[in-house]
């Protein structure tokens, strides 16, 4: 389990990875039984599935930790009901018809299934071209009941604060040190030392943010949606 020190000195968008982390200790917990992981990248909320009785993770393409399997999620490879729970966490934003996905999901679970779910209300152009949507609480909300899901509980990630502070990290060191370093061959070990160099700036950007977020809760940086299957 990654300690909050080694993630503020390895990762330089800090602040949105923090902001994540604390609401996945809070929801993945919840889940139980089997539970599928979609879009999992390098797997970072396994750990926190400790009551879950098995995990499988799904990516759509080939990433450095493999997954258990490949799979899109509009058309997912799955018997009806087979999950009891499943993580879906930023990757609706990336699917051209997302009641498609969700529909999906819906039929892979159980009854009474749980889903955890994440997107951004703001963020930058990623993943391009496959970077379609973003989303308010109320439009997933809206997706979600219209697809016989009972949201039990919506949380805000982050607000406008917390997003001006991330995004002036994250064009410092993708448009500056990134340019003026691209003589540099070191892999990840640019983004390690633009970590450090930010590091500073990335923990306090993250309690400021939290303070001065307070002030304006009609902005957030990310929605985090725990429902239940119907």
């Amino acid at each position: 389990m990654m300690s909050d020190l080694t993630l503020l000195l390895s990762n330089y968008l800090y602040i949105w990875k923090k902001l994540e982390i604390n609401v996945a200790k809070k929801f993945c917990p919840l889940l139980k039984g089997n539970v599928l992981d979609i879009g999992c990248g390098d797997k970072p909320y396994k750990h926190l599935l400790y009551n879950s009785s098995k995990y499988f993770s799904m990516e759509y393409s080939d990433i450095s930790q493999k997954p258990d399997l490949f799979g899109d999620v509009n058309r997912l490879p799955f018997k009806n009901t087979a999950f009891d729970a499943i993580l879906f966490n930023e990757v609706i934003e990336h699917i051209p018809n997302p009641t498609k996905g969700i529909e999906e999901i819906y039929r892979v679970l159980k009854k009474d299934g749980k889903l955890f779910l994440t997107a951004p209300m703001y963020w930058r152009l990623h993943y391009s071209p496959q970077d379609y949507f973003r989303f308010t609480n109320h439009g997933l909300t809206y997706i979600l009941e219209n697809n016989n899901f009972h949201i039990l509980e919506i949380e805000r990630m982050g607000g406008f604060f917390s997003l001006v502070f991330i995004r002036l990290i994250d064009i410092f060191v993708t448009k500056i040190f990134f340019k003026f370093t691209s003589f540099i061959s070191l892999e990840r070990g640019k983004y390690r030392i633009a970590a450090l160099l930010m590091s500073p700036f990335s923990f306090t950007g993250y309690y400021l943010g939290k303070i001065l977020d307070l002030l304006d809760k009609d902005d957030a940086l990310l929605w985090a949606v725990f429902a239940l299957k119907k």
